[in-house]
C-alpha cells in the first residue's frame, strides 16, 4: 500500500458549533436555484449544524420547506468533560 502524506492547512480540525461552511454551501445553492425551496437533513453533528444554521439565519428560513435533525447530540460540551457531568 502506498504511503500518503497529508498536510494540515486549517487552523482548526473541527468545530461542533460552526455553521460557516454550511452557510457558504446553502448560499451557493440558493444562488444557483433562486426559485427553488430546500429540505435540510442532518445526521449527528450535521443535525446540530442544520438546526443551528436555521436558527441563526432567519432570513434563509423562507427558502426551506423543512428540516430534519436525526440523532443529534444534546449536550456536546458535557460529553467532552465526561459522562458524569451530563
Amino acid at each position: 500500500m502506498p504511503s500518503v502524506k497529508v498536510s494540515v492547512i486549517a487552523g482548526y480540525c473541527c468545530c461542533l458549533g460552526g455553521t460557516d461552511e454550511y452557510g457558504l454551501m446553502a448560499d451557493e445553492m440558493m444562488c444557483r436555484y433562486p426559485d427553488d425551496k430546500f429540505i435540510a437533513v442532518g445526521f449527528s453533528m450535521g443535525g446540530n449544524i442544520v438546526v443551528k444554521y436555521l436558527g441563526e439565519h432567519q432570513q434563509a428560513q423562507s427558502r426551506f420547506i423543512g428540516a430534519v435533525s436525526c440523532s443529534q447530540g444534546y449536550h456536546v460540551r458535557g460529553l467532552t468533560l465526561g459522562a458524569g457531568n451530563l
